[in-house]
């Protein structure tokens, strides 16, 4: 049944991927040649800086888990945190939000400590990293207030009947509240006895004894995000009209891109951004490229460092 599920994912993520990316460059052969064009023009030492930059901000982001689950009373290191962590992102590349899921049966295995509470402080960074969002999309919302506002209405669908749509949330939202219901009932004690470990790691913040230390990663995971996006601005001659705070505004729509369900935010991404940029006024194939070139790369990154963090958690495992 799991396995089923987890295809139904794949298939359901690739098809947003597949579709999007059909959207955002079309079947025109002469759009296709603008962009490989805009590609092979790329500085790419630029991009290489930026990948360095997003290879800081996942260690630093594996620093951070290392701070809350030493705070629950049980030990880690860097380099356990750093394995699952990297195993973690590879795994959104292939199923959307396993990673969650292998990333704390990974940290688990290396240090016994229970997946529940593990899942626990991985909801909370979740929880920062909307808050982040929410923060930065204000900040935004100041900066580029009309090309924003725009932005989303051309990103809404048309057309959309909101009453029916209304109704069919509502009725999915009761039949998933049964079968909640139906789930409690069979497997009571499983499930307060998760919740129960989630709950610790969701606490996890107030036994921290070095807050200003975790406070001070989430903003330079944060700061990195943002240069990844500004350092790519200088790999393409057009877009070196872009200002700092338009960098701003490209991470944040590109933020929402990646949290859309898809493989590690293909398609989604490249729609979004690509989108956005041309309404600061860059051209369709330079927008293009320039979504190729920032989240190809940092997917390749991030398939390298899975691969490595795979090799680490083989390692620690058989030591």
């Amino acid at each position: 049944m799991r396995s089923f599920k987890k295809i139904l994912q794949f298939l359901l993520a690739f098809t947003i991927s597949v579709t999007l990316l059909y959207i955002a460059f079309g079947k025109d052969p002469e759009s296709w040649e603008s962009i490989k064009k805009e590609i092979q023009n790329c500085n790419y030492n630029f991009v290489m800086i930026s990948v360095f930059l997003g290879f800081l901000a996942l260690v630093s982001r594996a620093m951070r888990w290392v701070i809350l689950i030493n705070s629950m009373g049980y030990k880690s290191t860097l380099n356990k945190s750093f394995s699952a962590v990297s195993i973690g992102y590879f795994s959104n590349l292939i199923i959307p939000r396993i990673g969650e899921i292998t990333r704390c049966s990974s940290m688990s295995n290396l240090t016994k400590v229970p997946f529940n509470k593990l899942f626990g402080t991985v909801i909370l960074e979740r929880i920062i990293d909307f808050i982040m969002m929410v923060v930065l999309t204000f900040l935004v919302i100041v900066t580029h207030r009309n090309t924003f506002m725009l932005f989303i209405k051309n990103s809404m669908p048309e057309n959309i009947n909101y009453g029916n749509n209304i109704l069919y949330i509502i009725i999915i939202l009761a039949f998933a509240f049964l079968g909640i219901m139906f789930l409690y009932k069979k497997m009571k004690n499983k499930i307060k006895n998760f919740i129960s470990g989630v709950k610790d790691g969701l606490m996890s913040v107030k036994k921290m004894k070095v807050k200003t230390l975790f406070i001070a990663h989430t903003v330079f995971i944060w700061f990195m995000y943002y240069l990844m996006t500004y350092v790519c601005f200088f790999s393409f001659d057009d877009t070196l009209i872009l200002k700092t705070k338009d960098a701003l505004y490209t991470m944040v729509i590109g933020g929402y891109g990646m949290m859309i369900p898809s493989l590690g935010g293909t398609g989604t991404y490249h729609t979004l951004v690509g989108n956005g940029l041309e309404l600061l006024q860059v051209e369709k194939s330079i927008a293009s490229a320039f979504t190729i070139i920032l989240h190809g790369a940092q997917s390749i990154m991030t398939i390298l460092v899975g691969f490595i963090g795979v090799f680490v958690f083989l390692y620690l495992k058989r030591k």
